[in-house]
C-alpha cells in the first residue's frame, strides 16, 4: 500500500494554521471548514 502524500505548500501551511490554532481550545474540524470557506469566498471575489 502507498504511503500518503505530503501535503503541497498551501497544505502545510493550512495544517500548520489549524495546528497553532488547535493550542487554543478550537476544534480542528471547525478550522479547517472556516478556512475552506473562506478560501473559497476569496477566489470569487474579482480583484
Amino acid at each position: 500500500m502507498r504511503q500518503p502524500r505530503p501535503p503541497k505548500r498551501g497544505g502545510r501551511r493550512i495544517d500548520a494554521a489549524i495546528h497553532d490554532l488547535a493550542q487554543y481550545g478550537f476544534a480542528e474540524p471547525q478550522i479547517r471548514k472556516i478556512i475552506k470557506t473562506n478560501s473559497c469566498r476569496m477566489k470569487m471575489v474579482p480583484p
